[in-house]
């Protein structure tokens, strides 16, 4: 991987010359192919893993986490030089499709992953006939995995940049498709919004295992508060990313009302599709997955006093603190 992603950052140093654009695309489909077989050779075969249990195998873990996190940037990089010319805008939306895919892959095997554990838990509980947690003593790759996650929603997003709005505005639907089924059942005890029934009441639905969800809300929180930002500037930020030119239009205009109201939409957007995942509603107008091309291309957790970390009301009161739940009022 380390090699993939030097021959690439090689490239993009040439990226200028019209030649080598080609190679540039190739180079960075080529890396990302590479992340994802690598995150699923090392995420779901290792899931038993624990910090402490094998410090050896899990610090081999951690660098390999953070090779995945480095080329995944290396990746946007070059797409921005891709972007820099007329040419290489054309070769953008593959590229855009395939790093929001890869971190929607990665929260699947993070999804995956704390079920099977959770399974596991159960199960050994039963045969030991004990309640013991082991809450402290770290699974692995959930630990690393969420940390590359978290790297990756912290990147240098540039406003009216090619690529970054959609990137964003893709990684961000991701995340919130997982956050809303983990809301739908902490506060239902089952996921509405993927109910075909009248008044959205499921039936026959294997349901979350109780375990599972509060070992999934224990790593979704941060890479959730990474997404959103934590800070008024950066929260910003991404505000005016989702508003797009549309907002540099407006502000070009010398509107200021009409430029807070675009900016109110973005914010808009991002709690309407909370809602969405978590209990549907096609009428609401939320965040958008990444578009496919047309032709393929050869975290330290929240601190709630009186709340059971990780539990239902913890998960909720995370949640509303981060993206707000003004639809529901």
């Amino acid at each position: 991987m380390a090699r993939q992603r030097g021959n690439l950052e090689h490239i993009a140093k040439d990226s200028n010359i019209p030649d080598h654009l080609e190679d540039l695309s190739r180079a960075t489909i080529q890396v990302l192919a590479v992340l994802d077989n690598t995150l699923s050779d090392c995420s779901i075969p290792l899931w038993s893993l624990r910090c402490d249990a094998d410090q050896k195998v899990a610090f081999l873990l951690q660098q390999v986490m953070s090779q995945i996190a480095l080329s995944f940037l290396s990746c946007f990089n070059a797409l921005d030089e891709l972007c820099r010319t007329i040419l290489g805008r054309k070769k953008m939306l593959d590229i855009v499709y395939r790093l929001v895919t890869f971190f929607s892959k990665a929260l699947d095997h993070l999804r995956t992953i704390c079920s099977i554990q959770a399974e596991n838990e159960v199960a050994e509980r039963r045969r030991l006939r004990s309640k013991r947690s082991k809450v402290d003593d770290e699974y692995a790759v959930n630990k690393y995995l969420t940390r590359t996650l978290v790297s990756i929603t912290q990147i240098d997003w540039k406003i009216e940049h090619p690529g970054h709005s959609d990137i964003l505005e893709g990684i961000l639907f991701s995340i919130m498709e997982q956050t809303g089924r983990l809301v739908s059942g902490a506060i239902f005890k089952e996921h509405v919004a993927s109910s075909d029934f009248i008044g959205n009441i499921t039936k026959n639905e294997t349901l979350l295992l109780p375990e599972a969800a509060k070992l999934e809300t224990r790593y979704i929180i941060p890479i959730l508060r990474g997404g959103m930002g934590t800070t008024s500037a950066r929260r910003d930020l991404i505000a005016r990313i989702l508003a797009g030119s549309s907002l540099n239009a407006t502000l070009q205009t010398g509107s200021k009302r009409q430029a807070n109201d675009l900016l109110a939409k973005a914010r808009k957007k991002i709690q309407s599709s909370l809602v969405k995942s978590a209990v549907g509603g096609h009428e609401l107008e939320g965040l958008r997955p990444a578009k496919p091309p047309e032709q393929d291309i050869d975290y330290s957790p929240l601190t709630m006093p009186h709340v059971e970390r990780y539990g239902s009301e913890w998960l909720l009161e995370a949640v509303w603190a981060l993206v707000g739940w003004d639809l529901a009022v």
